[in-house]
């Protein structure tokens, strides 16, 4: 019994002093290098701090071979407090853990996502973004109302990322699109919920576009506006400015509401609007079209484009 109750201490000794056996040995941009006790199949995993264990939250992790273990790719990591946490025989059950902070640096700062703008109703469409080297299998990008928690219950649109994806095309969950507003973009790592650097913000506005067609229109000039049936009010307007000129009441040169305008044209996808009080011909490519919403100053859309397609 006493040799017994002495072998137990001495596990128990052993099991702790090789718990204590974990530390960073030297930390750079780059790399992190632990000092660390060895096992059978004992690795270490670097986590954001706060999550738990679970293999979708490993952000880089190594097998411990010798005393010496160097997790070299961490350059992409974002500004925040880290764990390391040391694994036995290959499990998730942590023996010891470290924690430590990752400072800015050029590699973490980059933003993966970029803002967007986007016409409003389309089932699919299409969002810029970053070369994502670190991307793991089944990173993502969720689209959610801005103001709402970026939860399940709130996504809207979606698409998954391949490694060095410039061009990602989002598909929205309702078969009737974005509605006009503002809208959280998040990137999101291995199939979970783990949001993984900034958001951007993608803008859903009106496709507005000015242009003088021949023939069909009788050479009248016209304003094309995409979707319009589908958020349209009594008094929306519309204005035309210098190119530079900020879209204030001093800065009108000529304005009228949309329903005193001359439909030309209307389906489920173009409203194409003649208005008899601005001049047939202009300098487009100086001047910026912009729809207001119902007697305000609230923005739907705008274009400086030189001519449109109908």
């Amino acid at each position: 019994m006493i040799f017994k109750k002495l072998f137990l201490l001495i596990s128990l000794v052993v099991t702790l002093n090789a718990q204590a056996n974990f530390e960073i040995e030297e930390q750079s941009g780059s790399f992190i290098t632990f000092n660390s006790a060895q096992a059978t199949k004992a690795w270490i995993g670097l986590y954001k701090k706060g999550t738990s264990n679970e293999w979708s939250n490993v952000l880089a992790w190594s097998w411990v071979t010798n005393a010496q273990t160097k997790i070299s790719n961490i350059s992409h990591f974002h500004e925040g407090d880290y764990q390391a946490r040391l694994f036995f025989n290959n499990s998730y059950t942590t023996e010891a853990s470290i924690n430590f902070h990752i400072g800015q640096s050029p590699g973490n700062q980059e933003a993966q996502l970029v803002n967007a703008r986007t016409a409003p109703y389309q089932k699919t469409f299409q969002l810029s973004i970053k070369p994502a080297d670190h991307a793991k299998a089944n990173d993502w990008v969720g689209i959610f109302k801005k103001g709402l928690a970026h939860t399940r219950q709130n996504l809207v649109a979606w698409s998954y990322v391949k490694k060095y994806d410039r061009r990602l095309t989002m598909i929205a969950l309702s078969s009737k699109g974005l509605g006009l507003g503002l809208y959280d973009i998040v990137y999101f790592t291995a199939n979970s919920y783990q949001e993984d650097g900034p958001t951007a913000i993608l803008t859903v506005e009106a496709n507005v576009c000015h242009g003088g067609f021949r023939g069909t229109y009788g050479g009248k000039s016209v304003l094309s506006i995409a979707k319009y049936n589908s958020f349209k009010q009594t008094n929306d307007w519309v204005a035309i400015f210098k190119k530079d000129a900020e879209p204030t009441r001093s800065n009108i040169l000529h304005w009228s509401y949309v329903g005193d305008g001359e439909i030309m044209r209307e389906s489920e996808y173009h409203t194409v609007v003649h208005f008899p009080t601005f001049p047939d011909q202009m300098a487009y490519d100086s001047f910026k079209i912009v729809l207001f919403e119902n007697d305000t100053y609230t923005i739907l859309g705008s274009s400086i484009l030189n001519l449109c397609d109908d």
